[in-house]
């Protein structure tokens, strides 16, 4: 877990330095920062996948893997979120997808999940939320 717990903070320091550049108009800045954290957050996530979520379904009951999503989740600005879920789910293949919803799903009202769900449909197309909504059709 530390290990994970510094990528977060390395990535959060990241994600602030892109904000700044932003703020400060300084596109070349911005881009070189966003180039950086693609490229770390891609990495992050992938070791995520392969550790954290194979434990967790292991050992945790669906209820308690959701409720788990649902404190993490908590501790992310409201605003950042949409951009974030888009951006993990993005990067995810169907399975993962499906995985990381139905493990969302207990943690959430059906009102907020439904919600995920259009940010992820957006963020991955038709064909691919197709796909998603075959394994989860609750959000169709």
């Amino acid at each position: 877990m530390p290990a994970y717990d510094l990528d977060h903070r390395s990535n959060d320091g990241v994600i602030d330095e892109v904000k700044s550049a932003l703020q400060a108009k300084d596109a070349k800045l911005a881009y070189r920062q966003a180039v950086a954290l693609n490229s770390t957050m891609s990495l992050h996530l992938v070791k995520e996948e392969q550790d954290l979520y194979a434990v967790g379904g292991e050992h945790l009951s669906p209820p308690e893997q959701g409720a788990l999503i649902g404190q993490t989740s908590a501790k992310i600005p409201k605003e950042e979120m949409p951009w974030g879920v888009a951006y993990m789910f993005s990067r995810m293949d169907t399975q993962s997808r499906v995985g990381m919803l139905k493990a969302m799903q207990p943690g959430m009202p059906p009102e907020a999940f439904k919600g995920i769900g259009g940010i992820v449909a957006g963020a991955i197309g038709a064909d691919g939320w197709a796909e998603v909504v075959q394994q989860v059709p609750e959000l169709a």
